[in-house]
């Protein structure tokens, strides 16, 4: 039977100098981990060894190790910490039930943290910055998860975060950072406020871990209209909760990785989705500068981080960097309502969901007569009356 050996690692790669690690490391040739852990241990691997990155989603990773394995090679694997912390090691089990598995546990840096506090570490959520994007640690602040693991670099220091937090209103949560935690000597932990941290001057390496105290009361499930700063002398401009959520529904966000929000005005559409759909990469276009400032500051009011706001004609501006749509919301068109169907349907996936909200028949007119042009299909089309005078029509559409 072949055998993984996951390890447990810290930042002291001396912790693998003992009796039960060095015979593993002396007799293996096959090792592997994330690059961090490859940084590690790089120095004490056999010469001529093999290294296989673990990567997201682990089925490729799998699918290489599944080749030494049937060549009878065991498997030596690096993982930070106690391997069974992490959702690694159950997925492994998973795809490879008939191979042994021996776990050799090293407290990380979070656990080591956490016990010096007295804190239970059961339920850290752990974000990382792999992707050099705050996306992850936005989630974790929008889903308001009761303690958050961050390990720090050079652009996400503590004092960064703190101010990100602070911008977008999530002062519930205490910092606490710890300095050089895997030496005893050097060793220094803070708690800190936010406020604090935001103007701190901290060591490298250092981890942090976010404790929330309270819930954050500015997040709110269909967010009052009164919330949104509007343009001046333009305050009807806005896509009235009702109207709002009724599309968010339609949009199947639950499912979906990239939205876009195109003429988002207030943002109240972008804002919602991000709120309610964290996981989503959500993305606003809209023609008016005003527009974009509007967007920056009721993110921050209502505590909705990460939303990339373009500025520009939809019709003309750069769409080559950002990932397809999967889905789409159009709020305002400007009157080329045909011209912005069409480039939706030339960059969206298939399947894209396209919500649309006509305030008069003519736009009715339009839209349906876009679909035909570029084979959108009409799923499901709503009428809606706010009030007396303010009735729209919310078509949903799928880009075939």
């Amino acid at each position: 039977m072949n055998t993984f050996y996951v390890i447990g690692l810290n930042e002291n790669v001396q912790q693998l100098a003992t009796p039960d690690v060095t015979p593993i490391l002396s007799s293996n040739f096959i090792f592997s981990g994330g690059i961090k852990q490859q940084e590690t241990v790089r120095s004490i691997l056999p010469k001529n060894s093999t290294w296989i990155n673990i990567n997201i989603p682990f089925n490729k990773t799998f699918d290489e190790y599944e080749k030494f394995l049937s060549n009878g090679e065991d498997i030596v694997l690096f993982v930070t910490g106690d391997p069974a912390f992490f959702d690694f090691t159950s997925s492994l089990y998973k795809r490879f039930p008939d191979t042994d598995l021996k776990m050799m546990p090293a407290h990380n840096v979070f656990q080591t943290l956490a016990q010096h506090l007295m804190i239970p570490y059961h339920d850290i959520y752990m974000a990382n910055f792999e992707d050099h994007t705050w996306h992850d640690f936005d989630f974790a602040l929008i889903k308001g998860k009761p303690k958050i693991g961050v390990s720090a670099d050079k652009i996400h220091s503590p004092s960064a975060i703190a101010e990100r937090m602070m911008e977008y209103g999530y002062n519930n949560y205490t910092m606490y950072v710890g300095e050089y935690l895997n030496d005893p000597e050097m060793r220094t932990i803070r708690k800190m406020s936010l406020v604090s941290a935001s103007s701190g001057h901290f060591n490298f390496p250092n981890s942090i871990l976010l404790v929330k105290e309270y819930e954050n009361p500015t997040q709110l499930f269909g967010i009052p209209d009164h919330y949104f700063s509007r343009v001046m002398g333009e305050e009807n401009k806005i896509t009235e909760r009702p109207v709002r959520l009724m599309s968010l529904s339609m949009l199947e966000l639950k499912s979906k990785k990239n939205f876009w929000d195109i003429g988002f005005c207030t943002g109240s559409v972008a804002i919602e989705a991000r709120l309610q759909f964290p996981h989503l990469h959500v993305t606003g276009f809209d023609i008016e500068e005003e527009c974009g400032n509007l967007m920056a500051i009721n993110s921050c009011r209502c505590g909705a981080p990460g939303i990339h706001a373009v500025i520009g004609d939809f019709c003309n501006v750069s769409l080559s960097l950002l990932p397809p749509p999967d889905a789409v919301f159009i709020g305002g068109h400007g009157g080329k309502l045909i011209e912005m169907v069409s480039r939706i349907a030339e960059v969206a996936e298939s399947g894209c969901i396209i919500v649309f909200c006509s305030l008069n028949e003519e736009s009715n007119v339009f839209f349906q007569h876009a679909c035909t042009l570029f084979s959108l299909r009409i799923l499901e089309q709503t009428r809606m009356t706010i009030d007396s005078y303010s009735t729209c029509t919310i078509y949903k559409a799928i880009n075939i």
